[in-house]
């Protein structure tokens, strides 16, 4: 667990962007089709290697890493990633090291309840994908609506592309596959904590060109680019 410290610092947190809307951005494939310069301004989620992505005019605000495979095959780059501010376990505060806008978060890696944190200066719980962390996070500092992007798209395979080639980036390396049923029963029971609490999450990735279908069942479809419309 964390200690008193950083359970102080991490609830500074708490409600700072009530009623704010706010976007979490995955790593998949479908990022390319997304115009992501309109997010300028924008409270923004991203985590892993979203570094790798150039077409961010500025770094993410809120970066966030649970994976210990990403962790051990990127450390440099997460370290270097100078994003406004950074969340990790606490199980790498020895690797990350110190820094005012890095915060280590207490994080229950095995999760068969299910559960889903409102307060994350306590506790964060895993959900099989970094994008569980964000959206607790997201909860936790009151964003509503959150919108996803770049979420997919997942191939027949059941595999998901990255938004740089496989090869590029897993060359040589060590990673985590997703099982993507899993995947979507924890992302129910965030959305069931949200609406709960009077709030939204939405898919605001475009359905997959493949199957003709969003990528991710679990929340209602908005179109991305609607949302910056005047």
């Amino acid at each position: 667990p964390v200690n008193r410290g950083e359970i102080m610092k991490l609830s500074d947190f708490s409600d700072m962007h009530h009623g704010q809307r706010a976007f979490i951005i995955g790593n998949g494939d479908a990022l390319n089709d997304t115009d992501v310069s309109l997010l300028k301004d924008e409270i923004t989620f991203g985590s892993n290697n979203i570094y790798l992505n150039k077409c961010f005019s500025e770094p993410i605000m809120y970066y966030a890493v649970e994976d210990n495979l990403i962790m051990r095959n990127f450390l440099n780059k997460i370290r270097e990633y100078p994003a406004k501010f950074k969340f990790f376990p606490e199980m790498y505060r020895k690797e990350i090291g110190a820094n005012p806008n890095v915060f280590f978060f207490s994080f229950v890696h095995q999760n068969p309840e299910k559960r889903f944190s409102t307060d994350c200066s306590q506790i964060i719980y895993w959900g099989s994908t970094i994008t569980y962390v964000h959206m607790q996070l997201a909860y936790y500092m009151g964003c509503n609506p959150v919108y996803l992007i770049g979420m997919g798209h997942i191939r027949p395979d059941n595999q998901q592309t990255h938004f740089v080639l496989e090869e590029e980036y897993y060359k040589g390396k060590r990673f985590h596959t997703s099982n993507w049923n899993r995947v979507f029963g924890y992302y129910g029971i965030a959305r069931e904590a949200f609406e709960s609490d009077g709030r939204e999450i939405l898919n605001a990735t475009p359905i997959n060109p493949i199957t003709n279908k969003p990528d991710v069942p679990n929340f209602d479809l908005v179109d991305y680019y609607s949302l910056f419309r005047r």
